[in-house]
């Protein structure tokens, strides 16, 4: 597997479109999968499908009850939607900032987001069913447990809305995560991403801007405007750092500078140095 302490690659538009070709573009290829990794993949949206079938199946019964008490059914749906959101970023920040593309398990994972901060749109490359299979045994997490406890008699309805809608939003994220980058939307969809129902390419490209160190909520960013921008993301760097002595966003930023692109010579707080949403678009 090459690796970017090899030698610099002069790379392409950063905005080039997904079928352009582009400079560099086959070190971001994976290898093919294997039986074990298509195996836990179906497994887990296996898995998945059984565990919403019975949130389904529990919410139908108990439809008197969401109708006799909409706001404690809306408040659940709130909390597993920003949930989902808050879980779609640190996922997308724990492979932002710590992990290689030599780490078992990730490697593809973490090729997938190299490449994504190199050439931003051949996101859409990636194949839904590739997609939901990464991030399904997130999905499980949820789901499978608070499937047991409704079977159980031991949750009721505000837990299955919570759960099924975090379940579904953290499963589908990736894609979700694509809408943000779809700058030319029109109708429904437009009006979703100003309203934040779903991820728009002006809250989300501000991730995309100088260090690529905030911003990384995929669901509709509004974690991000919260916990995030609470600090939440630069506590956990230190943390780790402190704890371990990693540096944050090394391979990333080996990634970038392979390609030329821009990189923070603050290491230790480079989100001082990150651009406006206005300039972001015109940064290396």
């Amino acid at each position: 597997m090459s690796t970017p302490s090899q030698e610099p690659i002069k790379a392409g538009p950063k905005w080039a479109g997904p079928e352009q070709d582009v400079p560099g573009a086959a070190l971001f290829t994976a290898p093919p999968y294997r039986p074990v990794e298509r195996l836990t993949h179906a497994a887990a949206v296996a898995g998945l499908g059984v565990a919403v079938g019975i949130h389904g199946d529990y919410l139908y019964r108990h439809r008197r009850e969401l109708l006799s008490s909409p706001v404690h059914s809306l408040v659940a749906l709130a909390g597993g939607v920003y949930c989902a959101d808050l879980a779609s970023g640190l996922l997308h920040w724990a492979f932002d900032t710590w992990f290689t593309e030599h780490t078992p398990v990730v490697r593809r994972v973490v090729l997938i987001v190299r490449e994504h901060h190199i050439y931003p749109q051949r996101v859409f490359n990636y194949p839904i069913s590739q997609d939901v299979g990464i991030m399904a045994p997130f999905g499980v997490l949820a789901a499978v447990p608070t499937a047991w406890l409704l079977l159980r008699g031991r949750a009721g309805a505000p837990a299955a809305i919570a759960s099924l809608s975090y379940s579904v939003l953290v499963t589908v994220s990736l894609d979700l995560h694509k809408l943000g980058h779809r700058t030319n939307a029109t109708g429904v969809l437009r009006w979703a991403q100003r309203t934040h129902l779903v991820l728009s390419p002006a809250w989300h490209f501000k991730h995309h801007a100088k260090e690529h160190d905030d911003h990384y909520c995929l669901v509709n960013g509004i974690a991000d405007a919260t916990l995030g921008r609470a600090g939440l993301f630069r506590f956990l760097e230190r943390t780790i750092a402190t704890t371990t002595g990693a540096q944050p966003r090394a391979d990333d930023r080996a990634w970038r500078r392979r390609f030329g692109r821009w990189v923070s010579p603050n290491r230790t707080h480079p989100s001082r140095h990150t651009s406006s949403a206005s300039t972001q678009k015109g940064t290396k």
